[in-house]
């Protein structure tokens, strides 16, 4: 019991640069080996054929809305279990735990429905080619019907980096990933080398290498938590659903999931607006995005990280640990960001060579990530910013922020820059919406901190 208090007492006693390593460094991890999923399904698909390639690329806001239900919800447990330890109250954590595995169990069932009777349905927006559509399809539905264990290993993450457990999550997501890149090989070609295993199977066999590999991180969470000691107790038997609490928690994750799915919706009208002109940048844009996924996603962990330790230290109100983490958090993300620019400005040809593509794709590929690169560093402090205001319960300014990001702005100006400039240049749509976001999330960061202020007398 002792590791278990010791767990959570770090949040509000260590040093907040060796905590905010201590917290984000296997989030990092985690979130790395989460981008994995796509880019591996990715890079062996477009060996299968280009048409699977973009098929794939289609299902991505598919997939991005099911990451949005569960990042969300997880965000909403991750909350309310943070600032329960931070004021002391052990059980209000544990109900939190258990209400969070309750809702995502849930939302498993809400997306097997979905995959099983919807699928077919997003593909034919975009495209009529037949066997677009069927492996779309395919692919999408395999994902949707078996996203259990997505959801469970979720919650689990949840409710272990809430507490203030990083590591366990992070080799969980390390046993899902290395599973899922065994798997892809041999089932979407059927062998690996010479040595035969099955039949090729394609995108299907991508999304079945996912699934199983999501599936084995939930077990290993699963079996993980309940065979040690945790400050937060879970009593599934006699569960009984709060109104209270789930109230609690859905006020956060709502915005939070509606925040990330808009990235989804986002994704999706840029792939529309990109059709009207060349279907290739289509493509393209997805294997940006997976790229670009591999600079961001340590950002999203430095966010998982610091947002145990705000949620703490809000509870407690501290602010300035609460400040601290925040200040901390956006320097490694700038500094993140920073290399990232360099390494998209000057060497594109060589991360984009990890795909097979043509060379119309490529030259699209190579110009979006230039340009987008330049708005990196400020996405990086929007999403820095984001994650104190979630931590507090204000996960609707971060919905706003990226509404405002992702469909009031880029959307049409896209579009403009795409007929004015061509798709090659039409990105620069990307860095204003990005500078006129940071803008409206920074003052509305600073307005809360006065409210603070202001409600304790300070």
């Amino acid at each position: 019991m002792n590791n278990a208090k010791n767990s959570a007492l770090k949040l509000g006693e260590m040093p907040i640069p060796k905590l905010v390593l201590t917290m984000s460094g296997p989030a990092i991890v985690s979130m790395m080996v989460q981008s994995l999923y796509n880019v591996v399904d990715s890079i062996f698909v477009s060996g299968y054929s280009e048409a699977a390639l973009a098929a794939v690329s289609l299902a991505f806001p598919i997939q991005q809305v099911i990451i949005a239900m569960s990042v969300g919800m997880g965000v909403g447990v991750n909350s309310m279990i943070s600032r329960k330890l931070g004021a002391k109250d052990l059980k209000g954590a544990s109900n939190a735990a258990e209400h969070g595995i309750f809702l995502l169990a849930i939302m498993s069932v809400l997306f097997a429905f979905l995959g099983s009777y919807t699928s077919g349905f997003f593909f034919g927006i975009f495209t009529a080619d037949k066997q677009l559509i069927e492996y779309g399809t395919t692919y999408i539905g395999i994902i949707m019907t078996y996203s259990v264990g997505r959801m469970m290993s979720a919650a689990f993450m949840s409710i272990l980096q809430g507490s203030g457990d990083m590591k366990l999550p992070m080799i969980g997501q390390l046993i899902g990933a290395v599973t899922n890149i065994i798997l892809d090989p041999i089932l979407i070609f059927g062998h690996i080398g010479s040595v035969n295993f099955c039949e090729p199977m394609g995108v299907a066999g991508a999304a079945i290498a996912t699934v199983i590999g999501q599936t084995s991180t939930f077990v290993f969470l699963a079996i993980a938590f309940f065979s040690r000691e945790h400050v937060v107790k879970l009593d599934l038997k006699n569960f009984r659903p709060n109104g209270e609490i789930l109230g609690g928690i859905l006020r956060v994750a709502l915005p939070a999931m509606v925040a990330q799915a808009i990235i989804s919706v986002m994704v999706v009208g840029i792939n529309k607006v990109m059709a009207i002109f060349n279907f290739a940048a289509v493509t393209a844009f997805g294997v940006y995005v997976k790229i670009q996924s591999m600079i961001f996603m340590p950002i999203f962990g430095l966010n998982a990280g610091i947002m145990p330790i705000c949620g703490y230290a809000y509870g407690a109100d501290n602010k300035k640990r609460f400040t601290q983490a925040v200040k901390v958090g956006w320097y490694f993300a700038i500094a993140i960001t920073l290399l990232g620019f360099v390494l998209f400005q000057t060497i594109p040809a060589i991360l984009f060579s990890i795909f097979t593509l043509s060379d119309e794709v490529l030259g699209i590929a190579m110009s979006t990530m230039r340009i987008m690169a330049f708005g990196m560093p400020l996405a990086a402090s929007i999403f820095v910013l984001s994650a104190p205001l979630q931590a507090i319960g204000k996960s609707y300014i971060t919905m706003i922020s990226n509404f405002l990001r992702g469909i009031v702005l880029i959307l049409p100006l896209l579009y403009l820059f795409s007929r004015w400039l061509g798709v090659y240049y039409g990105w620069i749509a990307g860095p204003i919406s990005d500078l006129l976001t940071l803008v409206f999330i920074g003052f509305s960061y600073m307005h809360i901190m006065k409210k603070w202020d202001y409600l304790h007398g300070r």
